[in-house]
């Protein structure tokens, strides 16, 4: 807008006044002018997904529910045996069944925000269930809970990740919990209770 307005106005019979105003402009300019790059970006979706394989493998869990609690150790080897062989992707989906879940869910994305290791993150969800277990229900006693447990933290904007899984919660109809979900190709196969995600996990 400026640069237009410099056209209409310019007034031939002060040229070298306006030659020597526009070449000084451009001297201060370089010399004086400070400035910085502020890099913005949206917060990511961190999805609580680990491996490179062809299968993808869905767990939907609720700390809250005492099969999912018992299916956990006994998954654990057999998924860190899977990811390790980059057989699968695995997916771990906390599933709100129950009214307190989505505490223990923020949390464990907190989790994986400080720290996205599979080994590490499978051992921390084992501290939540044993939280749960304890019947903690509150932020802060869960909060002191991890820490004495030295698992830590780390809060940020988790809206774009729940609306992720909240997709997928939609795409395989998930009205329970322990449910398993794995795609190999064009087949789905769903597995609900400990008894059959453990011998599916074993077939892969």
């Amino acid at each position: 807008m400026l640069f237009p307005l410099f056209l209409v106005h310019f007034d031939m019979r002060c040229k070298s006044l306006v030659i020597f105003c526009f070449a000084s402009s451009l001297l201060f300019f370089f010399l004086f002018l400070q400035g910085s790059v502020v890099h913005v970006s949206a917060e990511r979706v961190l999805l609580p997904t680990f491996g490179k394989g062809k299968i993808q493998v869905r767990i939907y869990t609720d700390y809250f529910c005492g099969p999912c609690g018992r299916l956990e150790p006994k998954m654990e080897q057999l998924l860190l045996n899977l990811v390790k062989k980059d057989k699968v992707t695995v997916t771990l989906i906390d599933t709100p069944i129950h009214a307190h879940t989505m505490l223990y869910a923020r949390q464990f994305l907190y989790i994986l925000k400080e720290n996205d290791e599979f080994h590490h993150a499978l051992r921390t969800r084992g501290v939540l269930f044993e939280a749960a277990k304890s019947g903690i229900t509150e932020k802060e006693r869960l909060e002191e809970y991890l820490r004495k447990r030295k698992v830590r933290f780390r809060p940020f904007d988790t809206k774009p990740t729940y609306a992720a899984l909240n997709a997928l919660l939609a795409q395989d109809r998930i009205a329970s919990t322990p449910t398993c979900v794995i795609y190999y190709g064009d087949k789905k196969g769903v597995y609900k209770g400990e008894r059959e995600i453990t011998q599916a996990l074993e077939l892969l």
